[in-house]
């Protein structure tokens, strides 16, 4: 979750190192001593706004609906129950943003070449912020 917010913060090109990143937020997550991630989403929302990555958020679960989105230029995290790498198929809460999305296949930060079949396959929602 945590590479996932620092790489969205990039995108939007706002400063934010790492180290500063966990020095303001290590006390929300669950385990910080060994990961930034297992956040709920209201913390991960709270995060999300606190850095200034937009003010409301919604939640998709159709992938038409989600290309819309970020057809639009709204800033698209994937949230996904399967690990997204091809091949994979354990389950793995993971969290990535959205790079780049076509008709039928979606590419996600560390992850290219997926589908819309892979996206209810991976049991993937979208949080998209604005």
């Amino acid at each position: 979750m945590s590479r996932a917010l620092l790489k969205a913060a990039d995108i939007k090109k706002i400063t934010l190192t790492e180290d500063t990143f966990c020095a303001k937020y290590e006390s929300i997550f669950p385990f910080p001593k060994t990961h930034y991630g297992g956040l709920i989403l209201s913390r991960f929302y709270w995060i999300a706004r606190d850095i200034g990555l937009g003010q409301d958020m919604d939640l998709l679960w159709h992938f038409d609906k989600v290309k819309e989105r970020f057809d639009a230029g709204q800033l698209v995290f994937v949230f996904s129950g399967i690990h997204l790498h091809q091949g994979r198929c354990d389950p793995f809460s993971h969290v990535s943003v959205l790079l780049d999305i076509q008709t039928h296949s979606f590419a996600a930060d560390g992850c290219s070449g997926l589908t819309d079949t892979d996206w209810v396959a991976k049991r993937c929602c979208a949080v998209v912020f604005f």
